[in-house]
């Protein structure tokens, strides 16, 4: 069952849940995904998601970076947006924000792009576009193809 919530709760992949809204973020991660969900709002929808799967917290190694999953956003009676109520999606692929530790409490967007489908495994991110699966690791305040 789907319910719209001013909310997200965020959790960590296979682990306890970290914040109760999207307030709670850190500034940069909480502005990203609040931008992705305002867009829905910004073509006339009304934004309908699961609270814990728009941001989760994936682990790389020694470091943990936040992913912003737009597939689990819909934009129900939004202009533009497809009839599954996809907004940030092509075909079947959906955008994926992945935000990494910069200074301080900074984080910065270190990878943004349409995947067909992501996982967490060991210190790095793998995502397939075009049925072709690269590994993302964490290096040098970025991520690397590895």
């Amino acid at each position: 069952m789907r319910h719209v919530l001013p909310i997200l709760t965020l959790i960590l992949l296979a682990g306890p849940a970290v914040a109760q809204s999207l307030d709670e973020l850190p500034p940069d991660v909480a502005a990203v995904s609040k931008d992705a969900v305002a867009a829905c709002r910004k073509i006339g929808g009304t934004p309908d998601y699961e609270p814990l799967d728009l941001v989760k917290l994936v682990n790389f190694g020694k470091s943990e970076a936040y992913l912003i999953d737009t597939r689990a956003l819909r934009c129900k009676d939004g202009k533009n947006a497809r009839k599954d109520g996809r907004l940030h999606c092509r075909d079947d692929h959906c955008k994926i924000i992945v935000m990494v530790p910069a200074s301080g409490d900074r984080f910065n967007i270190a990878y943004r792009n349409l995947v067909e489908r992501w996982s967490a495994a060991g210190d790095g991110l793998d995502v397939t576009i075009n049925n072709q699966t690269i590994r993302l690791t964490l290096r040098n305040g970025g991520l690397a193809e590895k």
